[in-house]
């Protein structure tokens, strides 16, 4: 249970983005942009869920205990909290998306390359090199992007059902549309689920 944690309650602003770890939550604030984070942390060990960042951000991504943020300008990453989770995290900026997984964290750059870095405990961190994506989404152990053609590629845990179903929408003459992205990939999230 949560009985040695720290609660940080919930900020009242308006946010424009945000994202869920572990027993917390992150948004960027409207007004100045800064990171803004609420909900459980170890009393003993500051791992980052309730500790805000001035920024200014233009995304955040929460991992299990950790939580990673897009600077407006350069686009590099700030990271705080649990540093296994964004260990070899990328030292160059341009990044546009990022989304957390329970520890890792994948990120867009400008030109549409995956990266991802963290803990690599199924191939997650895997990113294809030879292709380019609009959006990108994690699972537990998943990593998956949109391509232009809105179709899905996924790698990590669950990377075969991916191919599986990226691959039957295709020859169907459907590429999977973004919500159904969205949705599909949101059940790759639940932890314990593990196709192969």
């Amino acid at each position: 249970g949560y009985s040695n944690f720290v609660y940080a309650s919930k900020p009242s602003v308006n946010v424009v983005s945000g994202s869920a770890g572990s027993g917390h939550s992150c948004a960027i604030a409207e007004s100045n942009h800064a990171a803004l984070c609420w909900g459980y942390g170890p009393g003993d060990q500051d791992r980052g869920q309730g500790q805000s960042m001035t920024g200014p951000y233009r995304r955040v991504a929460s991992a299990g205990n950790s939580n990673c943020a897009i600077r407006e300008g350069d686009g590099g990453l700030d990271c705080w909290g649990n540093s296994n989770d964004f260990q070899n995290k990328p030292t160059t900026g341009g990044f546009t998306e990022i989304a957390g997984g329970v520890n890792h964290y994948c990120a867009l750059a400008a030109d549409g390359p995956a990266q991802c870095w963290g803990v690599d405990s199924f191939g997650n961190l895997d990113a294809p090199a030879d292709q380019t994506f609009v959006g990108i989404t994690t699972g537990s152990y998943t990593s998956c992007g949109l391509k232009a053609d809105l179709s899905a590629v996924c790698w990590g845990a669950s990377n075969q059902a991916a191919r599986e179903a990226s691959h039957q929408a295709a020859a169907r003459g459907n590429p999977m549309n973004p919500l159904a992205f969205v949705v599909w990939a949101s059940l790759f999230a639940m932890p314990g689920l593990l196709l192969m």
